[in-house]
Parts: C-alpha cells; sequence; structure tokens
C-alpha cells in the first residue's frame, strides 16, 4: 500500500519533535493494518481467510508492529481489525500532537488522517471485492455450456474421418478448460497457490522501506499505546 510507505515519509520529513523510536511507534500500526489484512486474505495460511493463525500473530510480534498487550485486544475485536489498527494509529498521533510542546507551527494531523482513510478504502475495496465472488449458478452454468460446446465440437469432427482432428481437439479442449481454470485461480490471488501475489514478500518490503525513512539505525521497540492497554475496543466503536 503505498498510503503506508506516504505515511512513514511524512513523519520523516514533518515537524514533530520526536526521536526515531517515537516515530516508529507513531508509524507501525499503519503497517501492521496491511500485514493483518493480507493475513486475513490468505485463504490457505489462515483458516479459510476467517481468523489470524498463531503464527501469524508470531510474525507481528517478532517485527515489532505489535506488542502483547495490543495482540491480545486486536485478537478479541471482532470488528474490521486493519481499520482498527488506523484508529490506533491516528489516536497516538493526535495525542502525540497534543503533548508536543516543541512541534512545528505547520505540524498537523490532516495529512496523516488522510492516508489513513486512503488505506481504510482500499483496504475495503479489496475485501468487498473477494466477499462477493461470482455466484454458483453462474459457475455451474458456464461449465455445462463449455462441456456441451466440447461434446458437439467432438462429435463434429467425425465427419472430417481424418485422424488430425484428434491433436486439433486435444488444443481445443486445452485451451478451454485452460481459461477456465485460469479464471478460477484470478477469483482468489491471495491463496497459497504458486501464481498468487507474493504478499509475504511485498509486506517485508513495505516494513523496510517504512523503517528506513523514518531512520535505518534505530532500535525499533514496540510502546504499548494507552488506548491499546485500556478500551481499545470502546475507542475504534466511537
Amino acid at each position: 500500500m503505498l498510503q503506508v510507505d506516504l505515511a512513514a515519509t511524512l513523519l520523516s520529513v514533518s515537524p514533530l519533535q520526536a526521536s526515531p523510536e517515537k516515530l516508529w511507534n507513531l508509524c507501525r500500526h499503519m503497517v501492521a493494518s496491511v500485514y493483518i489484512l493480507y493475513f486475513q486474505l490468505a485463504g490457505g495460511a489462515s483458516d479459510g481467510g476467517k481468523q489470524v493463525t498463531e503464527s501469524e500473530w508470531q510474525v507481528l510480534l517478532q517485527t515489532g508492529l505489535l506488542s502483547q498487550e495490543e495482540k491480545k485486544k486486536l485478537a478479541e475485536y471482532r470488528g474490521f481489525k486493519p481499520f482498527l489498527m488506523q484508529v490506533w494509529a491516528l489516536r497516538a498521533l493526535s495525542d502525540h500532537l497534543a503533548d508536543d510542546a516543541q512541534k512545528g507551527p505547520n505540524a498537523s494531523l490532516a495529512p496523516f488522517q488522510q492516508q489513513a482513510l486512503a488505506l481504510r478504502g482500499f483496504c475495503a475495496d479489496i475485501v468487498n471485492t473477494m466477499t462477493q465472488p461470482i455466484p454458483f449458478p453462474y459457475y455451474h452454468t458456464l461449465t455445462l455450456m463449455l462441456s456441451l460446446n466440447l461434446l458437439l465440437i467432438a462429435y463434429s469432427m467425425i465427419e472430417f474421418e481424418t485422424v488430425m482432428t484428434i491433436p486439433c481437439f486435444f488444443i481445443i479442449v486445452l485451451v478451454c478448460l485452460g481459461l477456465k481454470e485460469t479464471a478460477v485461480a484470478l477469483a482468489d490471488p491471495f491463496g497459497g497457490d504458486d501464481v498468487d501475489f507474493e504478499t509475504d514478500v511485498y509486506m517485508a518490503n513495505m516494513l523496510a522501506n517504512s523503517k528506513a525513512m523514518i531512520s535505518p539505525s534505530a532500535d525499533y521497540v514496540s510502546q504499548t499505546l494507552p488506548l491499546a492497554a485500556g478500551g481499545a475496543k470502546q475507542q475504534a466503536k466511537k
């Protein structure tokens, strides 16, 4: 997600008076929201995309994107988890702006809020598209039509009375069935097939870019936010 890199860039060049470690804690929830989104979309690795597995939680903990307390609150939350992470990021930045007496005169929440809302919209677009697949009756109708067409082609080729119809029919079947299988694979590009999106590589690059833009030599230690330690669900509902 481009918005995560933009948010990290805004933090690195913003007039906020904060250490690299503090800037990382202001940014990491935005990065974590993308991790959570792709973990939930990966059907083969996340119990059909319904939940985040323990191994995936460990990735979030080991990379410093979440603390143990935040992981517990997030696991209990039954709403849209990526949006909750983005709410946490905006609330943390809002609290920092309110407490930072040395911030620059142009320090504002607006540019970060714009990127967070754009990221929220893109996440929702992906989820809404994936939760509205082609209805099964359409799929079975297409399969029936394809089978009938192949049957009619096979019957019509008998009239040619030559063995050359065998390789010709083989190529026709290969192309038609190959297109159908390609369409099935494209319907779920976040699975575990070899041709699916390499979301793990994408997430790792996004994390590396965010850290590099903030500070390549900082100690990235997660600090549990007050809103995550107490009443995170109430804050998200508001």
